[in-house]
């Protein structure tokens, strides 16, 4: 040990044995405030090296601080992202239940005197196709045509695109 230290050592004992002194003579005195009373002064080294553990506490709490609010504010951006994304996701879903193919009302007799024509100008397809009637039928708010034999027909094109089974589903083509 150096020859300060032991100098310092020394002093701290005969403080605290003349503290202790004190507080069996005085008993109404507080421990704290004779340390205060008999506190050394301090050295300029020492008084240096308490600013500085202070200085360090100060920013040490400091980042603390700043790494907690930089963590609430990446939650928060999340939240806020991961909140868009799903209205973004409910705004999609909602435009392709809209893109639900439009109906188009067509008369069909209309359809009907057409096929007629059509089967009219080709006799030779006329005898080898019966000329088949159909009626127009909805199914889940499409519109189609359908024959006597079940089978459905597109409404705008007439081309045949599947059958209708028992439970009045289309097993389509």
């Amino acid at each position: 040990m150096s020859y300060l230290k032991q100098i310092d050592s020394l002093i701290v004992a005969i403080r605290k044995s003349t503290i202790e002194d004190i507080c069996q003579l005085y008993p109404e005195l507080n421990k704290t405030e004779i340390l205060k009373k008999l506190a050394k002064p301090k050295t300029p080294e020492e008084v240096a090296e308490g600013e500085k553990k202070t200085l360090e506490k100060k920013q040490e709490k400091e980042e603390a601080a700043a790494k907690k609010k930089q963590e609430k504010e990446e939650a928060a951006a999340k939240k806020k992202q991961e909140k868009e994304e799903a209205v973004a996701k409910k705004k999609q879903e909602k435009e392709a239940k809209k893109k639900v193919p439009k109906k188009k009302e067509i008369n069909s007799s209309a359809i009907k005197s057409e096929i007629k024509k059509a089967t009219d100008d080709d006799d030779s397809d006329n005898e080898s196709e019966p000329e088949t009637e159909a009626v127009k039928f909805t199914i889940d708010g499409v519109d189609y045509l359908k024959d006597s034999q079940g089978v459905i027909y597109d409404l705008v094109s007439n081309d045949p695109i599947g059958t209708l089974n028992q439970d009045l589903s289309i097993h389509f083509y």
